[in-house]
């Protein structure tokens, strides 16, 4: 029996090899074929690759790039994307080499003011409604406020040249300090009975400004330093602002920028319409027209749509644990 199998399985052993090898040599061609036509599909490609690229001009000489060749897809390249909302005068556009649609002829005062919704440095609040992995982004508005540095403005006279407050830059926020090292700076402690004179909501206020928009009489003073440098180029200073959260919307009409001698001034003018302020010690006012903050308006919206919805999913969440209890 097993002879008999062994001479029956040897002769279909033997030849399927033989057709493996002529069906190889068939189908050889078709297979070289298609090979061969994807590498012309490739060399194709990087043909017109390397012809799109050609066509596309190249950025000029570092010394004369202007806004436009590092921060925008002019030349089909990656680039550094800029967060924030631009305004400023003809001369600070063609000072830093800035765009012209975003030059705001009726601002007065000031050389340029910049706007953004942004979590740097800040912390990531967790453990919301009793989940530890339930978290809320914080976010801040800024301000970046560029001013002719010609102007005698009445810093503190603790004051430095230059000087960062903005929390949450450096590990040390997450360091036992009290009260911490910034709090202390130009004697603004804020804790105890008696908190130094240039404290603010977060800090020291080496300056002392606020907001009002033409429409009302009182002043506000939501903005806090984030940083400041008064030699940060030439002719040019740049003071940062913080206004803390971002939830109120803007109001699109013109707003001023107030400086004033001191605290006392300072605390003196929000009960007093603008035109009275000068008597009691405003030093010099800037004019922020109302195209600028509506386009920091939008700006605003779209930064803080993420945080809308995840208060949105939080306040969901809520609802639906006590309608299970």
């Amino acid at each position: 029996m097993s002879n008999r199998t062994e001479t029956q399985t040897k002769p279909a052993m033997a030849w399927q090899p033989e057709f493996q090898k002529k069906r190889q040599l068939m189908f050889k061609p078709f297979h070289i074929i298609r090979s061969l036509g994807r590498i012309a599909s490739i060399a194709a490609l990087l043909a017109l690759t390397q012809l799109v690229n050609a066509q596309r001009p190249e950025p000029p000489p570092l010394e004369e790039r202007r806004y436009e060749d590092g921060f925008t897809f002019k030349y089909g390249k990656s680039f550094s994307k800029d967060p924030w909302t631009w305004g400023y005068t003809k001369e600070f556009a063609e000072q830093f080499r800035m765009p012209v649609e975003w030059i705001e002829p009726q601002m007065q005062g000031i050389l340029a003011i910049a706007f953004r919704v942004s979590d740097v440095g800040q912390s990531v609040r967790c453990g919301l409604g009793g989940r530890e992995d339930n978290c809320w982004p914080n976010v801040i508005c800024q301000y970046d406020i560029y001013y002719d540095n010609r102007l005698e403005l009445p810093w503190i006279k603790e004051a430095v040249m230059r000087d960062n407050f903005l929390a949450g830059i450096s590990s040390q926020m997450y360091l036992w300090q009290h009260p911490s090292q910034r709090a202390l700076r130009y004697n603004a402690n804020p804790f105890g009975p008696n908190p130094g004179p240039n404290v603010g909501s977060y800090g020291p206020l080496p300056l002392r400004l606020g907001f009002t928009d033409t429409e009302r009489k009182a002043w506000q003073f939501p903005a806090d330093f984030a940083y400041y440098d008064q030699e940060f180029a030439t002719g040019v200073g740049l003071i940062g602002l913080r206004l803390g959260a971002c939830g109120q919307p803007f109001r699109k009409v013109d707003h001023w920028l107030g400086i004033f001698a001191n605290k006392e001034a300072q605390e003196k003018s929000k009960g007093l319409p603008r035109n009275q302020l000068k008597s009691i010690g405003l030093v010099h006012e800037a004019l922020v027209p109302a195209t600028y903050i509506e386009r920091a308006e939008a700006a605003r919206v779209r930064s803080t749509e993420r945080e809308q919805q995840i208060m949105n999913r939080l306040l969901r969440e809520h609802q639906q644990r006590s309608q299970s209890k």
